[in-house]
């Protein structure tokens, strides 16, 4: 490699700790790959006879790729990676466009502050839990899938509420959800609130609602919609 130049790594809005720094070199961001695929919840296995890296996760094609070779496999498919797997260090490492491939992220570079921002669906088991439980630590629950039983709120955040009076910018996507302890902005990329809720009519119907949290720029959680949820019945 010629000149390396280290980068910082923000990863669903949170900086997560890396044994070895992402970097820039050879015209490409490169990101330790176990260390990223973990933190979302994939399955990240090693055969090292073969210098073979396997990546499962339920309800996802499984992804083999091995160092040096820019071949890799989805599947039953053949990919060509821009650039073959590397190991730098004691790490592997993958260009990060490797990712929109793999793991389905979006991303996007800041060359005056040489950070790499990752946007990538968690996968996994979904972990029940409270919203007090999230806003006292968003960096903690930040990439996890989680389920939360609690009221359709519409699209009103509560002005009390931290998570909500200083999260995410309020949009036509954006819609909040409280249980007994808190509330929380959810967002699933869609213009209808969930099971086609109107705003106004159905506030207060009980939901159970699973989904990926992710932090904001202003550091305040939120939840990304998977879109699996079901009203729970009155009594």
């Amino acid at each position: 490699m010629k000149t390396v130049i280290a980068v910082i790594l923000i990863l669903n809005g949170v900086q997560i700790p890396l044994p070895q720094p992402a970097i820039l070199a050879d015209g490409a961001a490169w990101v330790p790959l176990r260390t990223v695929c973990q933190q979302l919840g994939w399955e990240v296995g090693w055969d090292s006879s073969q210098q073979a890296i396997q990546l499962k996760a339920p309800g996802h094609l499984p992804v083999l790729m091995q160092v040096g070779q820019r071949q890799m496999k989805i599947g039953g498919l053949t990919f060509q990676s821009p650039q073959a797997p590397r190991r730098i260090g004691s790490l592997i490492y993958v260009p990060a466009q490797l990712l929109t491939i793999v793991i389905q992220a979006e991303l996007d570079w800041d060359n005056q502050n040489k950070t790499l921002y990752i946007n990538a669906p968690p996968v996994g088991k979904p972990e029940a839990t409270t919203i007090s439980d999230i806003v006292s630590d968003p960096p903690g629950w930040a990439n996890k899938v989680i389920t939360i039983m609690g009221e359709y709120t519409g699209w009103q955040a509560d002005p009390f509420n931290l998570a909500t009076s200083h999260g995410p910018p309020v949009t036509r996507s954006d819609w909040t959800l409280r249980d007994e302890t808190g509330c929380l902005y959810c967002t699933g990329g869609r213009a209808d609130a969930p099971l086609s809720l109107k705003p106004y009519s159905d506030l207060g119907r009980r939901l159970q609602v699973t989904g990926a949290v992710q932090v904001a720029h202003t550091g305040f959680p939120y939840l990304n919609w998977t879109g699996r949820d079901h009203l729970l019945p009155d009594y």
